[in-house]
């Protein structure tokens, strides 16, 4: 865009990367939803291809963590005072929306610059009266940010917060993470192993058991010591 003033963080890529899904999309196997994140983020795909299974791509859907701009930053300026998905956490598009905000996503790259690539999203979308709607399990920050706790006291809380579950499903992503928290995530679900007589690789994904909680107390012998134990499958052991 002619006025950008941000091009290192690649802010303005957002709209451009659409344009081009959209435009292509008969050549990239006619996906129905797009999802769209920073590249310090991990995701499981099988839990993310599981939630999207509740909403139909046919209908127009803006998914993610319920956000505002900063205080500090873009909520300087009267036009950024919009909702709209974290980006880092990633944000969703169904194909149905995706078709319908085209036409406008031109003029927006032009318009919205010089903020957050997912604010300008946001607001692009907003003129079009469309709001993010809150989705459990995208994560704006690693796993030990969190508190992990019940299904029933994160539902309390909207958008940004410090508290996580995996009761009632496993995590989507994880954002602001290092490669070596992403080598860790693959190897806390993921088992590879070789058939040595026939060759054949195989691969076993337990994500479906991701931070699960498990509690166990001592045997009856032991309960006395006060002995109680929490296990959260794949990341510690309390």
């Amino acid at each position: 865009p002619v006025n950008e003033r941000i091009y290192t963080a690649g802010a303005w890529r957002n709209f451009p990367a659409l344009m081009h899904l959209h435009d292509n999309r008969e050549n990239l196997n006619c996906f129905d939803w797009v999802f769209f994140l920073d590249d310090d983020s991990y995701v499981f795909p099988r839990a993310l291809e599981q939630k999207l299974r509740h909403f139909d791509p046919e209908s127009a859907h803006y998914l993610g963590v319920y956000h505002t701009a900063r205080i500090d930053l873009e909520w300087q300026d009267p036009d950024a005072h919009v909702a709209y998905a974290h980006g880092g956490a990633g944000y969703i598009l169904s194909r149905a929306l995706l078709e319908l905000a085209r036409q406008r996503l031109s003029r927006c790259h032009d318009k919205w610059v010089n903020w957050a690539g997912d604010l300008r999203v946001g607001k692009c979308l907003s003129e079009m009266d469309v709001t993010v709607s809150d989705l459990r399990g995208l994560h704006t920050e690693p796993p030990k940010h969190f508190k992990w706790s019940s299904a029933a006291v994160v539902a309390q809380h909207r958008g940004l917060s410090e508290y996580a579950s995996a009761e009632i499903g496993v995590p989507i992503s994880f954002h602001h993470l290092k490669s070596e928290d992403c080598d860790d995530l693959d190897r806390a679900h993921l088992v590879v192993t070789t058939d040595m007589t026939t060759g054949r690789v195989m691969q076993y994904n337990f994500g479906h058991l991701m931070f699960r909680e498990y509690t166990f107390d001592a045997p009856p012998e032991e309960q006395n010591k006060g002995f109680a134990g929490r296990l959260l499958f794949g990341f510690r052991v309390d």
